[in-house]
């Protein structure tokens, strides 16, 4: 009873922290585009993707952790040899823990919000979510320096 009142704890306090980091982003973002949530749905594969993981939520309420990022997190559960080989790691180490891998190649901190904004953790309760995000960041020249770090504080 109390591990189980420990994980919904958890999970509550996982939420509103996204929510008050929600806030705080968009208190800034008059000033910095890098904390504007912006979508890449004219990009297909990218709804594709996207889509997919909605599917993928529903199907898998029982979800315990999270990878949400760009590239580095999407190619985690790769399987294309010899250099994108990834499944034997994520076979032994993410699929016995109920892992949704929510890495998008080429994502930037506002896409990250967007997504998440949009359903991609909508109906789920994981333990952990671990987030990577920001390296994409870095080659826009749109944002000064000062930005580009304030979209990845949390």
């Amino acid at each position: 009873m109390t591990i189980t009142l420990c994980k919904r704890l958890l999970s509550i306090a996982f939420f509103l922290s996204l929510v008050q980091i929600a806030g705080l982003l968009s208190a800034q973002s008059a000033s910095n585009p890098a904390v504007v949530p912006a979508d890449r749905m004219h990009e297909k594969w990218w709804a594709d993707r996207h889509n997919a993981i909605l599917e993928q939520i529903h199907s898998h309420p029982d979800t315990n952790l999270v990878l949400i990022g760009d590239s580095i997190t999407s190619n985690y559960d790769k399987a294309n040899p010899p250099d994108e080989n990834f499944q034997p790691t994520w076979n032994q180490f993410y699929a016995l823990r109920k892992t949704l891998n929510l890495g998008f190649s080429g994502d930037t901190t506002a896409n990250v919000m967007w997504r998440l904004h949009h359903g991609e953790l909508d109906g789920i309760h994981p333990e952990v979510a671990i987030v990577l995000i920001g390296t994409n960041n870095t080659g826009t020249d749109k944002l000064r320096n000062r930005q580009r770090s304030a979209s990845t504080r949390w």
